[in-house]
């Protein structure tokens, strides 16, 4: 349940019953900081639409695979001390819960949570299973055409085949732009020029190419957002690399 914030509003109570014009302890009174944002992807290929909870409250809606909420929504603050959020990644019938945390988020901080992995893992491989991944993000605006691309890497291969860190790049052996050896779950950061460019999900240590996509990107903030599992059944839990336009300040 979420607990408000009952204890400053009875000391600002008797700051103004006392007339301290000035604030307590002879200090101006300032105003708090704003309450914390929260954006949620759905990063899982074969999971469905899911949901985010926050203290059991369907906070995201439906959101669809390789889809966003629309925007960074706020959520009340609330401090470690009382007990904080519960975070949940949930089904969207919400008969199944997949991952859970408690998290503070604290004042005028900005936060993806993001779905990746398989909610089909084979047994014996629980290191693809469907996951929950914050990021702390800075959505100060960048000037000009500037490009931040912030990289997750939530791709699988098949059952039976080790996953290895991937590089997102362009292509060939000395690429134009590169975020390397991300392991699963991981987040990387690059910032590049506005323009089209190919880009490739591809082995660290080796030449396998996972998947690849063409985009032109304009200047902002992007979550690059790889994801699904090589040999899926279907194209559409099969890799793929997506960029997700991230709303500024």
């Amino acid at each position: 349940m979420m607990k408000h914030r009952s204890k400053g509003w009875v000391v600002a109570g008797l700051c103004m019953a006392m007339g301290l014009l000035a604030g307590c302890g002879g200090n101006t009174a300032t105003s708090l900081l704003p309450d914390p944002t929260v954006l949620f992807v759905n990063g899982s290929r074969d999971a469905g639409n899911l949901r985010l909870l926050l203290n059991n409250v369907d906070f995201s809606g439906s959101i669809a695979p390789g889809a966003a909420m629309a925007n960074f929504t706020a959520t009340e603050f609330i401090a470690t001390a009382d007990e904080a959020y519960d975070v949940v990644t949930a089904s969207d019938d919400l008969s199944e819960q997949f991952d859970a945390e408690e998290q503070e988020f604290a004042r005028n901080t900005h936060t993806i949570v993001a779905a990746i992995g398989q909610r089909n893992f084979v047994a014996g491989e629980e290191i693809k299973r469907l996951r929950q991944v914050l990021i702390p993000v800075d959505r100060n605006a960048l000037g000009g055409s500037t490009v931040r691309i912030i990289a997750l890497q939530g791709f699988n291969r098949q059952a039976g085949s080790f996953t290895p860190n991937v590089t997102l790049q362009t292509p060939g052996d000395n690429p134009t732009y590169a975020i390397r050896d991300l392991a699963f779950g991981e987040t990387g950061t690059l910032d590049i020029a506005a323009g089209t460019n190919t880009w490739q999900i591809k082995r660290s240590d080796g030449e396998s190419v996972y998947g690849t996509a063409t985009v032109n990107l304009t200047g902002g903030i992007y979550l690059a957002l790889l994801s699904g599992t090589e040999g899926a059944a279907t194209p559409a839990e099969g890799p793929q690399i997506t960029f997700i336009r991230l709303n500024t300040l």
